[in-house]
């Protein structure tokens, strides 16, 4: 049990907390197009991937703002940023190989822009509606927001594609991009309170990833607030279910 305060607000990561994702498979489908080892691929997406999750372009060297001129649409900002990513990817993917010594790509085999959003979207590799259902119960008890590092590409993606758009109707999202900073980063952590209007010390920070998890919970310690966090088990999200009931949350099943 948490103790006498209440709890009343959570916070969940989406990736690997709410919904699967693999990205070791996108980076050999990227690896099988160009002609080149998934770990180059994944080298070339890390060095341009926290740029647009701080909502910069990678192409301009992580520099201009996704939101100039276009605040309100995330559809805009999605195609704008798919463009860049696609043409910095290209650009990258070219100097890997020169690199590796490989002839260059033909146009006949050079990676389409339609192509490239099939693959850099295909990173989604399951639903489970125990998830969705569980969230949707406790959003019937509690304050719920949604955190993420993500860019307008793969988030645009996830609020129009069912089923993962079916989350999106139960509680607002803290998107990195639109933050300008990404977790663990003290920004994150001061928008998610913002957003979900809870006391730190009556909110659950839940995520896949225990260095953010442990970041929120420094954060606020600092502050001299003790909040609460558990780190999600992917793999198995009962078990994530049962730590949180043994904090004192309860979804309507007893």
């Amino acid at each position: 049990m948490v103790g006498e305060r209440a709890i009343e607000g959570i916070a969940f990561d989406l990736g690997n907390t709410l919904i699967p994702i693999n990205y070791g498979k996108c980076f050999r489908m990227f690896g099988q197009e160009v002609g080149l080892p998934a770990y180059d691929i994944d080298r070339i997406f890390g060095e341009m991937i926290d740029s647009l999750e701080r909502g910069l372009y990678p192409v301009s060297g992580g520099s201009t703002p996704i939101s100039i001129g276009y605040p309100d649409s995330l559809f805009v900002k999605a195609e704008k940023a798919g463009i860049e990513l696609h043409a910095s990817f290209c650009q990258r993917v070219t100097e890997a190989r020169k690199r590796r010594v490989c002839p260059p790509l033909d146009h006949e085999e050079s990676l389409s822009y339609e192509r490239f959003l099939e693959i850099f979207n295909d990173v989604p590799h399951s639903f489970e509606y125990d998830r969705l259902d569980f969230v949707r119960r406790l959003g019937e008890r509690y304050k719920i927001v949604f955190v993420s590092n993500t860019n307008p590409i793969s988030l645009y993606f996830l609020k129009t594609i069912k089923p993962y758009s079916e989350f999106f109707s139960l509680a607002p999202v803290v998107a990195s991009h639109e933050v300008g900073a990404r977790k663990p980063e003290s920004a994150m952590w001061e928008r998610v309170i913002e957003v979900l209007g809870v006391d730190p010390a009556r909110s659950v920070f839940v995520d896949d990833v225990a260095a953010f998890v442990e970041g929120w919970l420094a954060y606020w310690r600092e502050k001299g607030i003790s909040s609460h966090g558990v780190v999600c088990r992917s793999y198995n999200f009962y078990a994530t279910m049962r730590e949180l009931e043994e904090m004192g949350i309860s979804w309507g099943m007893e």
